[in-house]
This record gives C-alpha cells, sequence and structure tokens, in this order.
C-alpha cells in the first residue's frame, strides 16, 4: 500500500495517505488506526467550510466488496496527533488499522 507521513511545525502532527481496497464479499469499514508514533491517530476528512479548508474527524470509512478507499492530501487521511518523535524522509512509521468486522491490518508507513 503505497502511503506518506509528513511533520506540521511544533504541533508535531503528520498526515498518512494509503490506499485500502476490500477483496472480500462482504462490506467492512476502517473503523481505526493506531500508532506507537503518536499520542493520537484519527482518521480524519478534508471540507470546505465557506473559503477555508477544515480537517475533521470521522468515525469509519465504508468499505463496500471490491472498493477501493484512495486517501490522499486535501481529502481522507490518518492523523497523527503529538508525534512521539519528529519524522525525517526515509523514516518508517508504524501503524495498525482497524477494521469493523474485528480484522487489522499493521503496516509500515514511509515517510516522505
Amino acid at each position: 500500500m503505497p502511503a506518506t507521513g509528513h511533520m506540521h511545525g511544533d504541533t508535531g502532527t503528520g498526515a498518512v495517505y494509503i490506499t485500502v481496497r476490500n477483496t472480500g464479499a462482504i462490506p467492512d469499514a476502517l473503523v481505526g488506526a493506531s500508532s506507537d508514533a503518536a499520542e493520537v491517530v484519527e482518521l480524519h476528512e478534508t471540507i470546505r467550510d465557506g473559503e477555508v479548508m477544515r480537517m475533521r474527524p470521522v468515525g469509519k470509512l465504508a468499505l463496500p466488496p471490491g472498493a477501493t478507499l484512495e486517501m490522499k492530501p486535501g481529502g481522507l487521511h490518518i492523523m497523527l496527533i503529538r508525534l512521539k518523535r519528529a519524522l525525517h524522509a526515509g523514516d518508517t512509521v508504524p501503524l495498525t488499522l482497524t477494521f469493523e468486522h474485528g480484522a487489522s491490518l499493521a503496516l509500515e508507513v514511509p515517510v516522505r
């Protein structure tokens, strides 16, 4: 799964962009994520509020059978909040995705 992460200023936040595909025969949903690299990890979406782009948490992201969920800048993403260390290009960040039907997927996300 392609992914990137980056750090913003002194706030110690990062954004993860991945692509997830449901290859199963039943609907599922991404309901959470966790990482030892940050104190808080949230599923987020970017929305337009008048002339301003804002980010807000989302509870779950639907994955119908055969569907692909693409997270990218300006859209859906995973926020790493209060990073425990600075992220640099070439590093990797551990990330575990949690799905509605109990499955989890552990990834090592490259930082770009």
